[in-house]
């Protein structure tokens, strides 16, 4: 069972170590941005999987909770020590920007979607109503509990929980995309960066934040999802490109 932080890593506040954090933040803010522009634009959902961004959503939400039930001893002495505080949750606002700013996503589908909007719109809602009233519980259970053995139990629960959500999540994702033979609504700057991003926020969690078990299982999980579908969304553009432009000289031949 993971134990929460309540001394700081003097390390993360290490010049090299702020902007790596500071990166990681900004850059979180960056990439999801193209993800929900390319749908605007596309006035369309085709080609993206509700269920993915779904479990996606649950998956953020565990691991956000995660995060900060066992950090929450830190938060609170962050009065005293505020610099050293704030390098040390940098790992945290990290994961917090991407949750936040993903989040959204799904009510595009409620927009978009060319069927089952009314169960979209319930999904949505549901939603909502489990980010609010979870985190405030979690935020009113930590600060009346002193990271008590069940508030641990909890946080390695919902790490787990979360890793396994980022084994599957992108399953849905990838049935879209055979189905669809293509990225269709989907961002390559958005899965792209977010490979990236994770990659370096592995690094970052492991040799700097040193973060616990079930925060780095989780991010490292959804890091090869994300590539798996980049992978196959290259794949098949690629094919079809291929092939007009081999379309294209026959016909010009034929000419």
């Amino acid at each position: 069972m993971d134990e929460c932080k309540y001394r700081y890593e003097h390390g993360v506040a290490h010049p090299f170590s702020v902007a790596i954090g500071l990166v990681l933040v900004l850059g979180t803010a960056v990439s999801i941005i193209p993800a929900h522009v390319k749908i605007w634009s596309k006035g369309s959902c085709q080609g993206v999987s509700p269920a993915t961004i779904l479990l996606t959503n649950a998956a953020y939400t565990c691991l956000a909770w995660n995060m900060m039930l066992l950090k929450f001893p830190q938060i609170k002495a962050c009065a005293s020590t505020w610099w050293l505080c704030q390098a040390n949750l940098l790992a945290f606002y990290q994961v917090l920007v991407q949750w936040l700013l993903f989040f959204p996503l799904y009510y595009w589908c409620t927009l978009y979607s060319e069927g089952c909007r009314r169960f979209f719109r319930k999904a949505w809602l549901g939603q909502v109503g489990t980010l609010v009233l979870g985190t405030f519980g979690l935020i009113l259970w930590s600060s009346l509990s002193d990271c008590s053995w069940s508030i641990r139990l909890v946080a390695s629960s919902l790490g787990y929980i979360s890793a396994l959500l980022n084994g599957v999540r992108q399953i849905p994702q990838i049935r879209t995309s055979l189905s669809v033979k293509g990225s269709g609504s989907v961002s390559y700057t958005f899965y792209g960066l977010m490979g990236l991003g994770g990659i370096l926020n592995l690094y970052f969690q492991i040799e700097s934040s040193k973060e616990r078990l079930t925060t780095v299982l989780s991010q490292a999980v959804g890091c090869a999802m994300i590539l798996v579908v980049l992978v196959l969304c290259a794949y098949y553009d690629c094919r079809a490109a291929c092939g007009r432009r081999c379309e294209g000289v026959q016909g010009s031949s034929l000419l």
